[in-house]
């Protein structure tokens, strides 16, 4: 096979490249451009996945202790990617991924991405599952500066059932000043916790409601209150100030409290 680095094979559009060099376990053969995964270690793994669990298993299914234990037999995160990228992928779409790596070296490739770098790779991508699978770097850059719900607002979201339109806040004289978003229901508490430990603004009270049309309810209520500056973190453009009437507007027209 003829040797192609990746930065030249995506330039031509290819899906592989060509190192001559083995990797981690061994194989001399073609690598991922998306992911720089060995080809042959994706399918060992995918046919261990399919003996061990009786068929394919979802990223996202993927238990914590799953993820953990092939973190735990890696020294490094690239090592860690090439050797495990279901459980690699599974920990950077769970939000673990800093937390189980935290004793390995940091990625060599971190100091390349800045806010504006990881907003320009954004912009390439329709969806976050793209994004994450086909520029991971970037992906957990940006979350780790705080800035991934911002460079992917113009990427598409299929909302479902499961997905809720929330608003929490706090009370100030005749005012509240509140948070409002959209966000799984597995995750509605997880989100509020995570935000509020970055904001000035205490959850004195939330509100939640299951909705297909979340994103139209969520912008429907952004309209009514006033921008707010809390600061300048992921998440922070959707605080608002209501008066009282309109809270207890949105309360009653919204989430039938």
């Amino acid at each position: 096979m003829k040797i192609i680095t990746r930065k030249s094979a995506l330039d031509l559009g290819l899906k592989h490249y060509f190192t001559g060099k083995p990797c981690p376990r061994g194989h001399v053969c073609n690598r991922y451009t998306s992911a720089f995964a060995c080809v042959d270690c994706c399918a060992e793994n995918s046919a261990f996945t399919v003996f061990k669990h009786g068929g394919p298993k979802k990223r996202h299914h993927l238990h914590f202790c799953e993820i953990a234990r092939a973190a735990m037999s890696s020294n490094t995160r690239s090592e860690f990617k090439n050797n495990f990228p279901s459980e690699y992928m599974a920990a950077s779409k769970k939000g673990i991924l800093n937390r189980i790596t935290l004793k390995m070296p940091p990625p060599k490739t971190r100091g390349i991405w800045s806010k504006d770098t990881c907003k320009n790779e954004a912009l390439k991508y329709k969806t976050r599952s793209l994004f994450c699978e086909s520029s991971s770097g970037a992906y957990e850059a940006a979350a780790r500066l705080g800035i991934l719900e911002c460079v992917c607002a113009h990427m598409n979201r299929p909302l479902t059932d499961a997905d809720v339109v929330y608003i929490w806040g706090q009370e100030f004289l005749e005012n509240f000043v509140c948070k409002v978003g959209i966000t799984s229901k597995r995750l509605g508490d997880w989100r509020i916790g995570y935000v509020n430990n970055k904001s000035p603004i205490s959850c004195e009270f939330s509100y939640f409601r299951n909705d297909k049309n979340a994103r139209k309810v969520e912008q429907k209520i952004l309209s009514i209150g006033s921008p707010v500056n809390v600061g300048n973190f992921d998440g922070s453009t959707e605080f608002r100030v209501f008066s009282k009437t309109q809270m207890m507007e949105i309360k009653i027209e919204y989430f039938n409290s």
